[in-house]
């Protein structure tokens, strides 16, 4: 870092999405960074459970755009086929299980190729596979149901960021654990 320049994140995270995050440390390595974000040369995965069975793959391309939610109070995006940015999600089922609360579930790793706010939430939501505790996209009875199962945030989780490293030269791959939550929900997959 320097006198004049912070280090700065590379992307930003949903809020209560967890899991990995890339930040820069000076100046040339932000612009670097983010001219690869630009140029989609990065990969980022992430993992999520959603209720109710999935097929074992799904290609999501919902055009999304933003609106003003009076209800939450926040930014949120819909899915429109006429004026909204294109956009691209695929999930891979890794695996689905009942759980004696919220009913079955699958457990997902999802692929972006396109970055526009709250993408996976709102491509699963309209595909109708909500995020377990997902309060803005989310099914409110399962929400309700996850929320006794001591779910208090939408399970969402980037486990993977990968992305050349011209100093190294080599391709870097930063991964992040599943946290608790995620464990409480796939221990019941065992």
């Amino acid at each position: 870092a320097s006198d004049t320049f912070n280090p700065s994140f590379c992307f930003r995270l949903d809020k209560d999405t967890s899991g990995i995050i890339i930040s820069a440390k000076t100046y040339n390595a932000l612009q670097w960074l983010n001219e690869q974000i630009r140029e989609r040369k990065v990969s980022k995965n992430y993992l999520t459970i959603v209720a109710w069975e999935t097929p074992d793959h799904l290609r999501m391309t919902g055009a999304l755009s933003k609106w003003y939610d009076r209800e939450f109070g926040v930014a949120k995006m819909e899915i429109d086929r006429k004026e909204g940015k294109d956009s691209l999600t695929t999930t891979s089922t890794i695996t689905q299980y009942n759980h004696p609360r919220l009913g079955r579930l699958s457990l997902l790793d999802v692929t972006l190729y396109t970055w526009r706010m709250h993408q996976i939430r709102a491509h699963l939501s309209d595909a109708w596979y909500p995020i377990i505790g997902d309060l803005m996209y989310g099914n409110p009875v399962t929400n309700r149901l996850a929320k006794k199962e001591k779910i208090c945030r939408q399970l969402l989780h980037s486990t993977t960021y990968s992305f050349w490293d011209p100093f190294a030269e080599k391709q870097k791959t930063h991964t992040a654990p599943y946290p608790d939550d995620f464990s409480l929900l796939i221990s019941y997959a065992l």
